[in-house]
Protein backbone atom coordinates (compact mmCIF):
# COMPACT_ATOMS: atom_id res chain seq x y z
CA UNK A 1 0.00 0.00 0.00
CA UNK A 2 1.18 2.99 -0.97
CA UNK A 3 2.12 5.85 1.87
CA UNK A 4 -0.07 8.79 2.16
CA UNK A 5 2.03 11.96 1.78
CA UNK A 6 2.58 13.62 5.87
CA UNK A 7 0.17 16.80 6.29
CA UNK A 8 3.97 18.61 6.91
CA UNK A 9 4.49 17.43 3.23
CA UNK A 10 1.19 19.12 1.68
CA UNK A 11 1.39 22.71 4.11
CA UNK A 12 4.76 22.94 2.41
CA UNK A 13 4.03 21.78 -1.21
CA UNK A 14 1.02 24.46 -1.00
CA UNK A 15 4.12 27.16 0.24
CA UNK A 16 6.34 26.47 -2.17
CA UNK A 17 3.75 26.62 -4.88
CA UNK A 18 1.10 29.98 -4.01
CA UNK A 19 3.77 31.99 -2.20
CA UNK A 20 6.07 32.24 -5.50
CA UNK A 21 2.65 32.43 -7.68
CA UNK A 22 1.39 35.45 -5.07
CA UNK A 23 4.42 37.29 -4.92
CA UNK A 24 5.13 37.16 -8.83
CA UNK A 25 1.66 38.59 -9.13
CA UNK A 26 2.30 41.27 -6.72
CA UNK A 27 6.16 42.44 -8.45
CA UNK A 28 4.65 42.32 -11.85
CA UNK A 29 1.51 44.29 -11.05
CA UNK A 30 4.00 46.99 -9.22
CA UNK A 31 6.28 46.64 -12.52
CA UNK A 32 3.28 47.66 -14.64
CA UNK A 33 1.99 50.19 -12.62
CA UNK A 34 5.50 52.22 -12.48
CA UNK A 35 6.31 51.54 -16.11
CA UNK A 36 3.00 52.65 -17.47
CA UNK A 37 1.57 55.47 -14.79
CA UNK A 38 3.21 58.71 -13.98
CA UNK A 39 3.78 59.34 -10.40
CA UNK A 40 0.63 60.91 -9.21
CA UNK A 41 -1.49 60.31 -11.98
CA UNK A 42 -4.80 58.02 -11.87
CA UNK A 43 -5.79 56.05 -14.80
CA UNK A 44 -8.97 53.81 -15.54
CA UNK A 45 -11.23 55.32 -12.81
CA UNK A 46 -14.71 53.43 -12.40
CA UNK A 47 -16.72 55.32 -9.71
CA UNK A 48 -14.10 55.36 -6.61
CA UNK A 49 -12.27 52.66 -8.14
CA UNK A 50 -9.09 53.15 -10.39
CA UNK A 51 -5.18 52.70 -10.85
CA UNK A 52 -2.03 55.14 -9.62
CA UNK A 53 1.83 55.38 -9.13
CA UNK A 54 2.79 56.12 -6.01
CA UNK A 55 5.61 55.80 -3.23
CA UNK A 56 5.53 55.20 0.45
CA UNK A 57 8.47 55.35 2.60
CA UNK A 58 6.49 54.80 5.80
CA UNK A 59 4.22 52.31 7.72
CA UNK A 60 0.76 51.14 6.51
CA UNK A 61 -0.90 54.73 5.09
CA UNK A 62 1.92 56.15 4.78
CA UNK A 63 2.45 56.70 8.42
CA UNK A 64 5.94 58.51 9.38
CA UNK A 65 6.74 58.53 5.46
CA UNK A 66 10.13 60.11 4.91
CA UNK A 67 11.78 59.37 8.16
CA UNK A 68 15.14 57.44 8.26
CA UNK A 69 14.71 55.21 10.73
CA UNK A 70 11.59 53.48 8.51
CA UNK A 71 13.33 51.44 6.39
CA UNK A 72 15.75 49.90 8.26
CA UNK A 73 13.27 49.30 10.82
CA UNK A 74 10.82 47.75 9.48
CA UNK A 75 12.77 45.59 7.15
CA UNK A 76 14.66 44.48 10.62
CA UNK A 77 11.04 43.69 11.36
CA UNK A 78 10.06 41.80 8.69
CA UNK A 79 13.12 39.15 8.98
CA UNK A 80 12.01 38.68 12.14
CA UNK A 81 8.16 38.20 11.32
CA UNK A 82 8.39 36.25 8.18
CA UNK A 83 10.01 32.62 10.63
CA UNK A 84 7.39 34.41 13.14
CA UNK A 85 4.71 33.48 10.72
CA UNK A 86 5.72 30.21 10.49
CA UNK A 87 6.04 29.24 14.27
CA UNK A 88 2.45 30.83 14.82
CA UNK A 89 1.17 28.73 11.89
CA UNK A 90 2.79 25.52 13.40
CA UNK A 91 1.38 26.14 16.77
CA UNK A 92 -2.04 27.21 15.01
CA UNK A 93 -2.57 23.97 13.08
CA UNK A 94 -0.90 21.89 16.36
CA UNK A 95 -3.79 23.45 18.70
CA UNK A 96 -6.84 23.99 17.03
CA UNK A 97 -8.57 22.12 14.13
CA UNK A 98 -7.93 24.37 10.98
CA UNK A 99 -8.89 23.99 7.64
CA UNK A 100 -7.80 25.49 4.36
CA UNK A 101 -8.78 28.89 5.49
CA UNK A 102 -5.59 29.06 7.93
CA UNK A 103 -3.36 27.29 5.48
CA UNK A 104 -4.88 30.33 3.10
CA UNK A 105 -4.48 32.81 5.44
CA UNK A 106 -0.83 31.99 6.16
CA UNK A 107 0.14 31.65 2.51
CA UNK A 108 -1.28 35.27 2.19
CA UNK A 109 0.59 36.98 5.08
CA UNK A 110 3.63 35.37 3.61
CA UNK A 111 3.32 36.33 0.06
CA UNK A 112 2.32 40.10 0.94
CA UNK A 113 5.24 40.68 3.79
CA UNK A 114 7.58 39.15 1.19
CA UNK A 115 6.43 41.45 -1.27
CA UNK A 116 6.54 44.83 0.45
CA UNK A 117 9.80 43.86 1.60
CA UNK A 118 11.78 43.14 -1.60
CA UNK A 119 10.32 46.74 -2.46
CA UNK A 120 11.79 48.09 0.54
CA UNK A 121 15.24 45.88 0.53
CA UNK A 122 15.87 46.84 -3.30
CA UNK A 123 14.10 50.43 -3.44
CA UNK A 124 13.92 51.77 -0.32
CA UNK A 125 10.25 52.45 -0.78
CA UNK A 126 6.97 50.46 -1.65
CA UNK A 127 5.14 51.03 -5.12
CA UNK A 128 1.43 51.29 -4.18
CA UNK A 129 -0.90 51.68 -7.32
CA UNK A 130 -4.68 50.89 -5.96
CA UNK A 131 -7.09 54.09 -5.63
CA UNK A 132 -10.07 52.73 -3.72
CA UNK A 133 -12.23 54.19 -1.46
CA UNK A 134 -11.11 53.18 1.82
CA UNK A 135 -7.77 55.21 3.25
CA UNK A 136 -4.88 54.13 1.90
CA UNK A 137 -3.61 53.75 -1.48
CA UNK A 138 -2.18 49.23 -1.21
CA UNK A 139 -0.68 47.08 -3.66
CA UNK A 140 -1.47 43.51 -3.78
CA UNK A 141 1.10 42.66 -1.00
CA UNK A 142 -1.04 45.07 0.92
CA UNK A 143 -4.29 43.08 -0.06
CA UNK A 144 -2.89 39.55 0.53
CA UNK A 145 -1.84 40.60 4.22
CA UNK A 146 -5.35 41.97 4.67
CA UNK A 147 -7.51 39.26 3.34
CA UNK A 148 -4.64 36.79 5.43
CA UNK A 149 -5.71 38.84 8.94
CA UNK A 150 -9.18 38.61 7.99
CA UNK A 151 -8.93 34.63 7.14
CA UNK A 152 -7.04 34.12 10.19
CA UNK A 153 -9.86 36.28 12.46
CA UNK A 154 -12.65 34.06 10.76
CA UNK A 155 -10.56 30.99 11.19
CA UNK A 156 -10.48 31.54 14.85
CA UNK A 157 -13.63 32.75 15.49
CA UNK A 158 -14.91 29.54 14.36
CA UNK A 159 -12.19 27.61 16.23
CA UNK A 160 -13.89 29.21 19.90
CA UNK A 161 -18.15 27.77 18.72
CA UNK A 162 -19.07 25.90 21.37
CA UNK A 163 -17.53 23.12 22.45
CA UNK A 164 -14.47 24.01 20.94
CA UNK A 165 -10.69 24.70 22.08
Amino acid sequence: MPRMPSNRFQIGRGLVIWVPLLLAADQATKALATAFIRPGDTVFRFWRFGLTHRTNTGFALSIFKDHAWVRPFVISLTLILIPVFFLIYRRFTARLKTGSLAKIAFVLLISGTIGNFLDRLFLGYVRDFIVWPLPGTPNLADLFIDAGIVCILIEWIGNRGPGKA
